[in-house]
């Protein structure tokens, strides 16, 4: 089942959800489909995702579960779909929901309990993640864990 589809400025589409083959090609929940409607397959994402977003350059956003560590983290893809080693990626205990805004930033429906100060709400990046710009619906400072990518 396809729950979320985002456009890129290619005309293509990223298509999410509870899937396991688009096509008949083989995806984990994250796929490109073509304008034709066919499969990108040189998108062969590596990493299950729980939210999605694409930025104007066409640069894919996912959040992504650690179970070993109770956390999220906030990762871009490349155009293969692999991890982006040169992005410094954001880790809250709980990202679900993003979006890439047309001025640069991303914004994340995040809550973070630890380490202190928790953070829950919205949230507001620069899109390498270099920054955590604001955080609405907490009463605390925003907290941003950024892992240095080598």
């Amino acid at each position: 089942m396809i729950t979320q589809v985002i456009p890129r400025p290619d005309g293509k589409v990223l298509v999410a959800g509870a899937f396991s083959s688009v096509n008949r090609e083989a995806r984990r929940g994250l796929a490109v489909l073509n304008v034709d409607g066919s499969t990108d397959l040189g998108f062969v994402p590596a990493l299950d995702s729980t939210g999605q977003a694409v930025d104007n350059a066409g640069r894919v956003f996912i959040t992504q579960a650690i179970p070993a560590r109770n956390v999220n983290v906030i990762s871009r893809l490349t155009a293969i779909g692999a991890p982006d080693a040169t992005f410094a990626s954001a880790e809250l205990s709980f990202a679900e929901s993003l979006f890439a805004q047309p001025d640069g930033k991303l914004l994340v429906g995040s809550s973070s309990t630890a380490p202190p100060p928790a953070v829950s709400g919205l949230l507001r990046f620069n899109l390498d993640a270099s920054d955590c710009l604001f955080a609405v619906g907490s009463k605390n400072a925003c907290f941003c864990g950024l892992i240095p990518r080598a």
